[in-house]
């Protein structure tokens, strides 16, 4: 999973692909090692997608959730758009009391647009329970989404 994201050989300066020896050190949950070593390879591979998912994911292990979103964020803006990121995202807001937010992240990963007259905290049971129990949200509350929601 995290060499190469969609399973392809690249080059370093490739979105999907992302420094071995920084993704040793995500594994082994050495965070500290891994955000230096991320670091030190996005100076280089600025525009790095799946580093920045990977540097996001580690300042969030951490603790440090304003630079765990930062850098969801950057990594969604150049064109990571893997589920998971859209769920790590969700929890780093609630980490932040972003309620807001937290949903439009849950709600993209989980695929659905909620009706907006329904209350932050209505909708946040109603994403969260999909997510975790695979209950499905009643059709009058919500409806497919045919494009795509803004977590941001």
């Amino acid at each position: 999973m995290f060499k190469s994201f969609l399973g392809e050989k690249a080059d370093a300066g490739k979105k999907w692909l992302c420094d071995s020896e920084a993704d040793e050190a995500l594994k082994r949950q050495d965070y500290e090692t891994a955000i230096t070593l991320h670091e030190r390879f996005l100076e280089k591979y600025p525009e790095n997608a799946l580093a920045l998912y990977h540097l996001g994911y580690a300042y969030g292990q951490t603790g440090d959730h304003l630079k765990e979103v930062a850098y969801y964020e950057r990594a969604i803006s150049h064109g990571f758009k893997n589920d998971f990121i859209f769920y790590n995202l969700g929890m780093a807001y609630t980490d932040l009391s972003e309620l807001e937010k937290s949903v439009g992240a849950y709600a993209f990963f989980s695929g659905v647009k909620v009706k907006a007259s329904l209350s932050p905290r209505w909708i946040a049971c109603l994403t969260i329970c999909s997510i975790a129990f695979g209950m499905r949200i009643p059709d009058r509350l919500i409806w497919s989404s045919s494009g795509s929601i803004s977590p941001l």
